[in-house]
Order: C-alpha cells, then structure tokens, then sequence
C-alpha cells in the first residue's frame, strides 16, 4: 500500500521539480546562456557572443538569441555571425542544471567557406545525442547572393558528434549532399581571394557534393560532380566544362585531394588528380593529363595565348599531355611532358612538322609570384634534342633571357621539316647554341649570341645547285663575331671564310677573310640566288645579287674563273676597309683595296685598282670565241670614288682617274694603214702607195699606253699613244661602257717610214731622223668594229706642205 502511494507520488515530485527548475531557469536565464557559452567557448576554443536573448520553454526549451558571433582564438577558422540563432536543450538534464544541446536554428548567418565568403544562411539541425545521427539541412549564398536564387549554396544531411559537454565537436561523423548553383566565378576570383585566381577569370559554376566521414576518423571522403558554363580566362572566353571526380580531405593534416577527376572540355577529355592544403593554401600537386587533345580547339580557346608567343606558332591535329603543379601560387612549380607526334606544327614559314613525324617535349617551369616564369624545357624530334632555359620571363613586360642549345645531330630527314629546304637534298651534321635577353616577344630586337657548329653538310636544290662539304664553326655576341673553320663547295669553287669582329669600342682584328684556290664566279652568284630563293630571303638582298651579277657581266665573260682568290675586310666603327681583293685571271692579276662609309645613310666610298699582264686575247676570247678585238699585256691601275648605296646610284656619282697600258699587241679591226692607201695629193697622186698593199684589217703594236678619267658613264682618255712600228699616234678621246669609240688621233710616220716617203719625191728630201705627221684621224665606232678615217677637216694644211713640197712644216721630232 505504501509502495503504490509512492509510485503515485513521483509524478507529481517529478512534476514540481520540474516546475521548480523552469521556475528557477525563468528567474535567471543567465544560467542557461552563461553555461551554454563557456561550454561551447570551451569545446570549441572560440569566444561566442550573444546579442538579446529570450529563454522560451514551450513546446521544447529553447534559448533564443540575436546578433551572435563565434569568433576564434586562434585564427583556426574565420569569424561566424548571424542574425538569430535559436539553441533547444534536453530538458531532463536541465533538472540537474546541466546543459545539453539537442539542436539549433541559424538564420541570416555569414561565415567563409574555405576562403569564399557565405552569406544569408539558414542552418538547422535537431536530435543532437551523443551517439545518434542528427539530421541537418541549410541554404545559403556566396558573397552577396540570394539564396535559392542565382547563387544558391544548399545541402542536407546527418551530423554525428558529441555534445559540448562530452569530448567537443571536432570528433564528428557526417553525411551530406551540397550543391552549388549557378555561382558567379568573377566574385570568386575577388577580395581576399584574388591571389588564388587569374586576372579576368569569370563564368558559371554548378557543382554538386557527395561527402562522409566516420567519427573517430579525421578523413572526409566524397564524390563531386561540376559544370562551369561560359568560362573567361584572361583573354579566352566562351569555355565549358564539365567534371567528376572523388574527394579526400585529411582534417587533421588540413590537406585536400581531388582523385580521378575527368573533364569534358571543347578541345578533349581531361583526367586529373589535386593535392593541397586548405589551411595555407600550399598545392601539394595538381597533375591534369590529355589524351587525344584536338589542338585546333586548345588554339581557338587560348588565341592570347600563343599570340603572345614570340613566333608564329601553328597548331592543328592530336596531342597528348601530362602537366603538374607544385608549390604555393607565389613559387609554383610546372611540370609537363607534350607528345605532338600525332600533331602538325608550323612554326613561322620556316619549319612544319608533317602527321606523326615524332617530337616530344618536356619542360620543368617556376612560376614566381603570377608573372615571372624561369625554368628549363627540352624538345626531342627524332635524333635531335633541344635544350631550353627561361630566366625570369616577365610576362607583363616580355623581358626575360631564353637559351637554346642542341646535341650534335644528323641533319638527314630535316628537309622534310624544314619548309625551304623541301624537296632539297641535306646530309650532314649540325649543333646549334642560341641565346636571347630582352624582350622577348620581338627577338629581332633582343640581345642575340649564336654559336652554330656545321660538319659535312651537303644542301642541294632540286635542280642539283647548292653547297657540298660544309664546315662552319660561328660564334656571335652583342660584342664580337667569329667564324673559323669554315669551307664549301660550290659546284667546282672550293671556298674558305674566316672572320674575327671586335666591338667598335676595341681596335678590330684584320676580320673577314675569304679565299678560294679556284672560282667560278658567274656559277656561284647563280648557285647563291637559286638558295637564297629557297631560303626566302628579302627580295631586296637577291634584288642585290643581281645587280651585282649584272655589273660583273658588263666586264668579266661568263665562264669567267678566279684563281687563287682572296678577299679581306675590315670592318671599323665607322668605315668598312677593304683590305685586298686579290685573284689572278686570264694569266694575270688583279689587286683592290678601299673603304667605305659604315654605316651611312649615303656612304662615300672609294677603291684602288690594279691589274698585271693581262692577257686580252684570252679574255676578249671567252668572252666570245668568234669574235676578237684585242691581243696584248694589260696594265691597269686607276682609283674610283663616290656616293650612295645602290648601283644605279653610284654609276652615276661614280669618278676615277689612272693609266692603262697594253704591250705586245694587236688591235682588231683597227687597220691604221686603210685610210693612209686611199689619201690623194690634190693632183690625184696617192700619197702613201705601199700602205694600200699593206691594209690587213688589224693593227699589231708594241705600246698603246693612255691617261684616263671616268665620270658620267664614261672614261676620257688623254695623252694616248699607240706605238705599231710603222706608225706613232697620239690622241684623245672617250670610251663609253657599253664600248663605243669617239677619238681624234694624230698620226705619224716612223723613221723608216718617213724616209721612204720623202724618196718617193725625190732624192734630195731628207727627213734628218725626224717623223712625217701629224695626219689627223678621226677614231668612231666601238671597240669590236672601229673605224678610222681622215678628219678632212684638219687634213689641208698637211696635203698643202705636200703639194707645195714644204716637208719641214710636216716634220717633227720623236
């Protein structure tokens, strides 16, 4: 009976107890706030601090609080804040004064999401036990974003902890799906987390979350799932992706993995792994690989890109690729491996690879602080392998260093690569070592050195012409030029070059050397037009070749060969000073040397020439074997000067003065004996008998020597003398180029022939050793058809002494 009556009595003690404590609890709510705070400050490590409060006990108690603020001690997270928050407890341990949460409502919170700003959240969770799951469910937006609008941030699940009075809430279990829709990427890429991202990045993002973790564990693992649509990277646009992949997030270690992501992108698939730390941000690795990668795409996505490279890149067909990532987005390092063998590659108009022509590429990048690039990279086509550098590659400004260097390689197979050389014929081997500093998207204009190793390379144009047996060995800097050890062939002209260039601040070295045993110079002026065609030159360098092909055959026959030919220049900081010209042809030699202006908007120039016993009939022979004009010893010696830069300028500023002297020959067509058989006294007496037997159609003679000088195309001659035996003549006249005669001659008899002639009339005339003369002749025509008559204009006073028989007027002394 006594039991039942307590039976029936612990409801109502029950009851009281617990009116005493709502009682107790609604007199002084600061208990509940008071323990609620201190346990989650002290679970969590954070101050919390709470506006207006409310303490509300039906249907559930519940502590109802306005402006709250979590805010960590230790910076281990960012600050949470929000608009009201409403906390409901267990009510049988409120009887003991104890306090445990059983859920809570956030509304109108703000927080970070790693570095990304969160705002108007709502939050809840309830049927929070220390070893039940607790269902939870929230909505948000991201920086400014309404939410379940444009930017919506929302998710479920069930969270799994103990409560703040037990061991504290990083011990958790969860389970949860998220989405992200439709997030603005230009908000992302600002404010704090500008550093994360590159310059112009926007677009739209969705991506949808799947995660779990035990408790116990510390490892969060899920599946993720994205779309981003209207992708702006810098200067590319219109980008879509779309990816999965898993998760693994490590959060004691504060490390995040991203594992068997794959990517649909416009330009192929890509599959891709991340490893990074969410606290410093530090990228452990990020490895992205293509496969089958259309490059016409990657191209048409990124044009800035390789706009910005500092040649004219092509790309079209498939690639492969591997890239990585390591570091901090201050010092991150870049990694990669490019298969382009399935690709095609044009690289200017210089150089295409064909389809599946191998080459690979590897390079090992540090990308400092967004915008200076250095590192090392190599590039493998077939046996060849190139060997880069970068040194602090600025991309804002272009300035930076690159190098280049090759192994020594067979340059079989590179006409198929190389676009001039197409269809030619090339052996040999070569090794290259090239450097640039400055700014290198102009390479024209930055600081260049080259050293460039050639050994038995053969280069022939389809028509055979080219060079054979190349040797080179070239050394340039901003300071000096050399080049040693450099031979050719070209068809039967075996050449040699050297060359040694100081700065213009030093003295320079006796310098461009080049020397051939034997010179065929008409077939190596057509074999170097024929390459420089196939090298694409400046048509104003092959417009060059052929004016000075043009001036050369003005003066040298066509199968012209220079024997032992030698050419030294030296080039000054203001003048270039040939030093010798010197080569032997037609049995003879010819020296020159000069300077001129260098550089000079209108250089003035001038040069020497000198030629020794030349043999004219070899040389008027292969000029035209048919036709002879001239047998003889030549000496020349003469100085020209003048102005400009053009041969079109400088044959008409052109001067000169000198000699010119022929010995032991014979002039043909010249026949100085015609026109003395047909002249007539004035009462019909031929006056020189023998001389109309003895017309042969040619003058031999022992001397022909003239003074000249040359202006306006022409060469005037003064103070001539032609010396035949039978005859002594002296003269002036003019030469034009293209070898027309205008001379006025003086004639006169040699001794014998003076004697024979005054005994003609008469016994008793005596010439005292003196010479008949002068018989004036007029000289016309050209070198190859002269003609030579009296000039009747002067010829009375001559036929006057003869008529009268006053032979001492037409005498004079040798």
């Amino acid at each position: 009976m006594i039991l039942k009556k307590i039976f029936l009595l612990l409801p109502a003690v029950f009851l009281a107890i617990l009116l005493f404590s709502f009682q107790r609890l609604a007199r002084h709510p600061e208990f509940l706030e008071e323990s609620l705070v201190t346990g989650l400050e002290e679970k969590l490590g954070a101050d919390l601090s709470l506006g207006e409060t409310k303490l509300v006990f039906t249907p559930f108690p519940e502590l109802h609080a306005r402006e709250v603020r979590l805010e960590s001690a230790t910076d281990a997270f960012p600050p949470v804040t929000a608009g009201k928050v409403k906390f409901s407890f267990q009510g049988l341990p409120l009887l003991w004064g104890r306090v445990r949460l059983s859920g809570f409502r956030m509304e109108n919170a703000t927080g970070h999401l790693w570095k990304i700003p969160v705002e108007k959240v709502d939050f809840k969770i309830q049927g929070l036990s220390p070893n039940g799951w607790a269902p939870f469910e929230w909505k948000g937006a991201l920086r400014g974003g309404e939410a379940g609008g444009l930017q919506a941030l929302q998710g479920k699940g069930s969270l799994r902890f103990k409560n703040p009075s037990g061991n504290g809430i990083r011990d958790f279990g969860l389970k949860m799906e998220a989405s992200l829709l439709h997030f603005s990427l230009a908000e992302l890429a600002e404010g704090g987390t500008l550093k994360y991202f590159p310059k112009g990045f926007s677009g739209e993002l969705e991506v949808k979350l799947r995660v779990e973790k035990e408790r116990g564990a510390n490892v969060l693992r899920g599946e993720i799932k994205l779309l981003a649509e209207g992708l702006k990277i810098g200067a590319t646009s219109g980008l879509s992706l779309t990816g999965n992949g898993s998760l693994l997030w490590d959060l004691k270690n504060h490390s995040f993995e991203l594992q068997q992501v794959s990517l649909e992108s416009p330009f192929g698939r890509l599959d891709g792994r991340s490893l990074f730390n969410v606290e410093t941000g530090e990228i452990g690795e990020v490895r992205l690989t293509g496969r089958k990668i259309v490059l016409e795409e990657l191209v048409r996505n990124f044009p800035k890109l390789f706009e910005a490279l500092p040649v004219e890149f092509g790309f079209s067909g498939l690639s492969d690729f591997d890239v990585s990532l390591r570091g901090t987005l201050e010092y991150l390092g870049l990694h990669g491996n490019f298969n382009f063998t399935p690709a095609v590659l044009t690289f200017g108009r210089v150089f295409s690879k064909p389809k599946d022509f191998p080459l690979g590429v590897h390079f090992d990048f540090l990308l400092k602080k967004g915008n200076l690039l250095g590192g090392d990279f190599s590039l493998r086509i077939r046996q060849t392998t190139v060997k880069g550098s970068l040194v602090d590659v600025d991309f804002k400004t272009g300035e930076g260093e690159l190098t280049l260097i090759t192994n020594k390689f067979d340059l079989e197979g590179w006409n198929q690569l190389v676009i001039p050389f197409s269809g030619c014929t090339l052996q040999g081997a070569a090794k290259v070592l090239v450097n640039w500093k400055g700014n290198l998207t102009d390479l024209n204009r930055a600081q260049k050195m080259l050293n460039l190793t050639l050994e038995d390379v053969t280069l022939l144009s389809p028509s055979g012409r080219g060079l054979r047996n190349a040797h080179l060995y070239l050394d340039t800097s901003p300071l000096s030029f050399q080049l040693r050890d450099t031979r050719f062939e070209v068809k039967n002209s075996p050449v040699e070059m050297e060359a040694e260039i100081t700065t213009p601040a030093e003295t320079p070295k006796p310098t461009v050397t080049l020397r051939s045993s034997h010179l065929e110079i008409f077939s190596l002026v057509e074999e170097i037009r024929e390459l420089a065609t196939l090298l694409k030159v400046p048509p104003v360098w092959l417009q060059k070749v052929s004016s000075t092909e043009t001036l050369l055959k003005g003066f040298l026959p066509a199968s012209t060969v220079l024997e032992d030919f030698e050419l030294k220049i030296r080039p000054g900081p203001d003048k270039l000073l040939l030093e010798n010209l010197e080569f032997r042809a037609f049995d003879g030699t010819f020296k020159f040397h000069g300077e001129r202006d260098w550089p000079s908007e209108n250089p003035n120039f001038w040069f020497e020439v000198n030629s020794d016993r030349v043999r004219l009939a070899r040389y008027f022979e292969e000029q035209d074997p048919k036709g002879k004009i001239f047998e003889g010893n030549l000496f020349f010696n003469g100085r020209f000067q003048g102005t400009g830069r053009t041969l079109a300028e400088i044959s008409t500023i052109l001067s000169g003065q000198g000699s010119v002297s022929i010995t032991n020959g014979e002039w043909f067509g010249l026949d100085l004996a015609k026109p003395l058989g047909a002249l007539r006294a004035r009462e019909g007496k031929t006056l020189f008998q023998d001389f109309s037997n003895r017309t042969s159609g040619s003058t031999p003679f022992s001397d022909l020597t003239s003074r000249w000088t040359y202006g306006q195309g022409k060469f005037e001659t003064k103070d001539n003398i032609i010396n035949t035996g039978d005859f002594w003549v002296e003269g002036e006249g003019n030469l034009a180029l293209d070898r027309t005669l205008n001379a006025r001659l003086s004639l006169y008899l040699s001794d014998p022939e003076t004697r024979r002639f005054l005994k003609s009339w008469g016994p008793t005339v005596m010439s005292d050793g003196k010479l008949l003369g002068p018989l004036p002749l007029l000289l016309v025509g050209s070198l190859s058809q002269p003609e030579v008559r009296t000039d009747e204009t002067l010829l009375g006073p001559f036929l006057e002494a003869v008529d009268s028989r006053r032979f001492r007027k037409i005498l004079r002394e040798p």
